[in-house]
C-alpha cells in the first residue's frame, strides 16, 4: 500500500514538472524612461486579460505564461502605455526592461480660427475667446444663439451677431460677423442670413469667437469678426449624450396683456452619439423642440437629424475623406404687426398671422491631404432652404460652395 502511494506521488510530480516545462517565464522591471527610477505597482497584463501581475516596490515582476504568441501591456498612472509582442517557446525564460514615458496632459486650448490651422490659443495674435463643450452642454440651450452671447462683447440682436458693437447685418446684403460650422459658412441663400436654429448644437465641441476684422482670411462677411463652431469627433470609447429641457412662459405683469389661461410651455430633447469603427469616425445626432410661444399664434415645432463620417483613404497615404449631412423641418406661425401698443402687444393684427413650413438641408463632402508640414483641404457644401407659408410668400434657395 505504501509503495503504491509513493508511485502516485512520483507520477504527480512528473506531470507537474512536465506541465511547467510547457510554460514560459517572464521576468523584468518597469522603470521611468527619464529618471530610470522603478515604478512600483505598475500593471503587466496580456492583451486578452487572462494573465497579469503587478510590479513590486522595486518595479520588478515575474509572470508565467503558456507557450505561444502574446501581446503584453504595461500600464502605470500618468505614464504612456507600452506594449510588447512576444513569441514564447516552451520552458523559455525571457527578461524585459520596460521604460515608460511620462504622459504630460496638455490642458491648453487648441483653436483653428485664428489662422485656419491648429494652434494653441495663447499663440494667436488676435483677440479670441472659446466656449468649451462643457458650457454648451450644461446650458441646455436649444440653439447656439444664446450660448455665444456668454462671450464678452458678443450680442445677438434679432438673430444677427454683433461683436464689440460693430454692425452685424445689412438685410439682404449678408452678415458682418461670419458664422461657420467646421469652416463652412452658415449663410442661407434666401435672406443671406444665419439660421441659428439649424446649427446642430448637440454636436458642437467648442465655439471659437475671433474678435475684430478677419476679412483677409475669411472674406467680406467677416468684417466684424468670426464665430466658428467645431464638431466634436469620437475618441477611443463610444459616447452617447442625451439632453432634455422644459420651461414655461410667465404671465405678463400687466394683467390687460394676459391672453392665455393655461401655461405656455417649451420643451424638447437632443441626443448625440460618437463612435469609432476601426479607422472610421462617426458622429450622429438629432433634436426635437416644441415651443408654444408667448405671442398668440407664434409657435414652432421642429425636428433635426444629422451625421458626420470621416475615414482615411488607404490607397493614398495622408488623404482623409469626410461627409457631413444635416436636415431639419420646422412648422409654426408668426405675425408681423400687433393689435395695438398696449393691451394687444402680444396679439396679431387681423390678417397678419401666417403659418409656415421650413425645410433646410446641407450636404458637405470634404477632403484633407497631409504631406509633411503641408495640409491641403477641399471643403464643399450644398445648402437647400425651402420656405412655404399660407400667404404665398414662400422662397426656395440653393447654395453651392467650395473652398
Amino acid at each position: 500500500m505504501l509503495k503504491r502511494l509513493y508511485s502516485l506521488i512520483t507520477v504527480l510530480l512528473a506531470l507537474s514538472t512536465f506541465s511547467q516545462a510547457q510554460d514560459a517565464t517572464l521576468k523584468g522591471r518597469v522603470r521611468d524612461e527619464k529618471t530610470r527610477e522603478p515604478l512600483p505597482f505598475a500593471t503587466v497584463m496580456s492583451a486578452d486579460r487572462k494573465h497579469g501581475v503587478q510590479t513590486d516596490q522595486e518595479g520588478r515582476f515575474k509572470l508565467v505564461l503558456p507557450a505561444g504568441k502574446f501581446v503584453l501591456l504595461f500600464n502605470y498612472i500618468s505614464y504612456k502605455s507600452e506594449s510588447r509582442l512576444l513569441d514564447l517557446a516552451p520552458g523559455e525564460l525571457v527578461e524585459l526592461d520596460i521604460l515608460l514615458a511620462p504622459d504630460m496632459l496638455d490642458f491648453r486650448q487648441i483653436v483653428i480660427t485664428g489662422n485656419r490651422s491648429r494652434q494653441r490659443i495663447e499663440e494667436t495674435v488676435t483677440s479670441m475667446d472659446v466656449l468649451p463643450q462643457q458650457l454648451l452642454e450644461r446650458r441646455a440651450d436649444n440653439t447656439i444663439e444664446t450660448a455665444v452671447e456668454q462671450v464678452p462683447g458678443v450680442t445677438v440682436i434679432d438673430g444677427q451677431a454683433n461683436i464689440r458693437g460693430g454692425s452685424g447685418f445689412s438685410y439682404g446684403a449678408g452678415s458682418r460677423v461670419l458664422v461657420l460650422v467646421d469652416d463652412l459658412p452658415m449663410l442661407a441663400g434666401d435672406a443671406n442670413d444665419v439660421k441659428w436654429n439649424f446649427i446642430p448644437v448637440e454636436q458642437m465641441e467648442q465655439a471659437e469667437v475671433l474678435k475684430g476684422a478677419s476679412s483677409a482670411l475669411f472674406g467680406s462677411s467677416a468684417l466684424n469678426g468670426v464665430i466658428n463652431l467645431r464638431t466634436a469627433m469620437p475618441g477611443d470609447t463610444a459616447l452617447t449624450l442625451i439632453n432634455a429641457f422644459v420651461g414655461a412662459y410667465d404671465q405678463p405683469s400687466d394683467v390687460r396683456m394676459r391672453w392665455w389661461d393655461e401655461a405656455r410651455m417649451t420643451s424638447g430633447f437632443s441626443l448625440s452619439h460618437r463612435q469609432r469603427f476601426g479607422k472610421v469616425a462617426l458622429v450622429s445626432g438629432g433634436q426635437y423642440v416644441n415651443d408654444r410661444g408667448y405671442r398668440e399664434g407664434e409657435t414652432e415645432e421642429r425636428v433635426r437629424a444629422n451625421a458626420h463620417v470621416r475615414f482615411p483613404i488607404e490607397k493614398l497615404s495622408g488623404l482623409t475623406a469626410g461627409l457631413a449631412v444635416n436636415a431639419q423641418r420646422a412648422k409654426g406661425g408668426s405675425f408681423l404687426i400687433w393689435q395695438n401698443d398696449t393691451t394687444g402687444a402680444l396679439l396679431p393684427f387681423g390678417g397678419t398671422l401666417s403659418t409656415y413650413t421650413s425645410d433646410r438641408f446641407t450636404f458637405d463632402p470634404y477632403l484633407t491631404y497631409t504631406s509633411g508640414p503641408w495640409i491641403h483641404k477641399l471643403k464643399t457644401r450644398y445648402f437647400l432652404s425651402n420656405n412655404t407659408n399660407n400667404t404665398a410668400q414662400g422662397s426656395r434657395s440653393e447654395v453651392f460652395y467650395a473652398d
